[in-house]
């Protein structure tokens, strides 16, 4: 029964920040993820919350004028690549950074946001 209260409350501080921030849920990216949701939804209120206070929360896209961004529902990973075409390494790990994406419901557009300098104050 505590488990439920508490999704309860993280859906409801999830849900309060996107309204805050006039983010709607994205229904359009439910992409495949290793997080549990309730790992994941405490992500995604401190990325609209940052949206939030860094101004950047304005559903209107840019491509077509339309208040249709959404938050994507998961965290994205932007590889590098070397001149050659290849994923680029250093070492073991693949060279790159962590996004968050705000999609159009109407014309398609991705917004990209780079999540550490996005979350840092």
């Amino acid at each position: 029964m505590l488990g439920d209260v508490n999704a309860a409350a993280r859906g409801e501080r999830l849900e309060t920040a996107r309204r805050r921030a006039r983010l709607p849920a994205c229904e359009h990216a439910r992409m495949a993820t290793d997080e549990p949701r309730d790992e994941l939804e405490p992500r995604l209120a401190v990325i609209v919350d940052a949206l939030h206070r860094k101004g950047a929360d304005d559903p209107t896209c840019s491509a077509c004028g339309h208040a249709a961004l959404e938050l994507a529902d998961e965290t994205f990973f932007m590889q590098a690549i070397t001149p050659g075409g290849e994923i680029a390494f250093t070492g073991d790990t693949a060279d790159g950074f962590e996004v968050a994406a705000m999609l159009c419901g109407h014309c398609g557009h991705i917004r990209l946001h780079h999540l550490s300098k996005l979350v840092r104050d």
